[in-house]
């Protein structure tokens, strides 16, 4: 990283780097590691009794609440978005396909029926559902 920090010229020079600028950022950071070690961490010490402070804690250790957040929000709305889109796959889609399968078995069973040995009646049979199917392919296009 600093060899990244300092080709991108973010990193001051050392002419510019102040001596007693950094000793007071190292002391500072060693006074405050002395003292979190020697300072014992009770119960009583680890909750504040006033709301406010409570308050600050409670946001700053859950980090401002953003799972919390996300979870009632984003992941809630995608929940129900995927229940939706399952029900409409499950209902209308599977319904349509189910219809259009059930129509052929039906229309296979009376087709068996009617079977008269001549040619006219299949030609008439093929050629009705052929423009019934263009019928309904041009109805469609046009937006009705």
């Amino acid at each position: 990283m600093p060899v990244v920090l300092t080709r991108l010229d973010l990193l001051p020079s050392l002419g510019q780097v102040k001596p007693l600028v950094v000793l007071l950022v190292v002391a500072s950071g060693a006074i405050g590691v002395a003292i979190g070690a020697t300072t014992p961490l009770t119960r009583m010490l680890s909750r504040p009794l006033q709301p406010q402070r409570r308050f600050m804690q409670d946001l700053l250790a859950y980090d401002f609440y953003v799972d919390r957040f996300y979870e009632r929000t984003i992941v809630r709305l995608v929940g129900l978005f995927s229940t939706a889109v399952y029900w409409f796959d499950r209902y209308v889609v599977d319904g349509i396909v189910n219809g259009v399968g059930l129509a052929s078995i039906m229309g296979g069973e009376a087709l068996k029926y009617s079977i008269s040995g001549r040619s006219q009646g299949y030609m008439l049979t093929i050629l009705l559902g052929i423009g019934l199917l263009g019928a309904f392919l041009s109805w469609s296009k046009m937006g009705f």
